[in-house]
């Protein structure tokens, strides 16, 4: 279903990174080399600013960290992801980013790689079932997507007129989007359909492209079609295929391939 390689590239980072460490490691001996001798002269010679802020330790786990976000923008495994799991992502990488070598990149993302079809339709699964209380008009299906919903607080009302999309919830937009333009197999590119829609909303409050209609008002609410019918087929295949698989595993029967 989806398209993830991992880039040579990755190999030269690593080469790179090594080669910045060892002259990190050395800058830092040099610093304490020369406070060394600067205090054996006079107690008050060096100065406060000279030391690094940070430990050594800590300024790897710092570039560790964000290499291994770029990786994971580079081999398009965010667009697997949704809010929450993105969330996560982020905060396992700052509270302990393991060291960013090929050992850790291949066994990292060939787990990645074999889980990836149902880490995207977990987080399919999590955006609809957080847009499914907004629809207008549900089925008995409590996780059916139809083609409108009300997207409650989406819109705020811009400070020098109009209307744009309210940032605390753009996220969330992001996430639809991310979903379809992945279902349809086209590029997706985070937050550009929210800065058309604020493009729009300075003086129209409709917005309209190749996926959705969108209305903004005043009320903080954003009503939304969808255009694509193909694509709601599919999100709602998979999503039955989700809880009918997890409801036989659950139940100790075979799933259904």
């Amino acid at each position: 279903m989806h398209d993830i390689a991992i880039p040579t590239t990755l190999a030269d980072v690593c080469a790179v990174r090594d080669l910045a460490l060892d002259r990190i490691k050395r800058a830092y001996e040099l610093l304490d080399t020369a406070k060394d001798a600067l205090e054996g002269v006079t107690r008050y010679a060096w100065p406060y600013e000279g030391s690094p802020r940070n430990s050594y330790q800590h300024t790897v786990s710092e570039i560790d960290a964000r290499l291994w976000r770029d990786a994971f923008d580079k081999t398009n495994f965010l667009l697997l992801m949704d809010e929450e799991a993105k969330r996560r992502f982020f905060e396992d990488v700052e509270k302990k980013a393991p060291p960013f070598t090929m050992e850790n990149i291949r066994s990292t993302f060939l787990t990645l790689s074999q889980e990836a079809d149902a880490m995207f339709v977990r987080g399919l699964v999590n955006v609809f079932r957080r847009l499914s209380k907004d629809h207008r008009t549900n089925t008995n299906s409590p996780f059916k997507v139809n083609d409108r919903a009300i997207l409650p607080y989406m819109v705020s009302l811009r400070f020098r007129g109009g209307l744009e999309v309210n940032y605390r919830s753009s996220e969330r937009l992001n996430d639809l989007d991310r979903v379809f333009k992945v279902l349809a197999g086209a590029r997706h590119q985070p937050r550009v359909l929210e800065h058309a829609i604020n493009a729009v909303f300075v003086v129209d409050n409709r917005y309209e492209d190749d996926f959705y209609e969108i209305r903004g008002f005043r009320n903080g609410n954003m009503h939304l079609r969808f255009k694509r019918a193909d694509l709601l087929e599919k999100a709602n295949r998979l999503i039955g295929e989700y809880y009918d698989g997890n409801a036989l595993a659950s139940s100790g029967k075979e799933a259904r391939p």
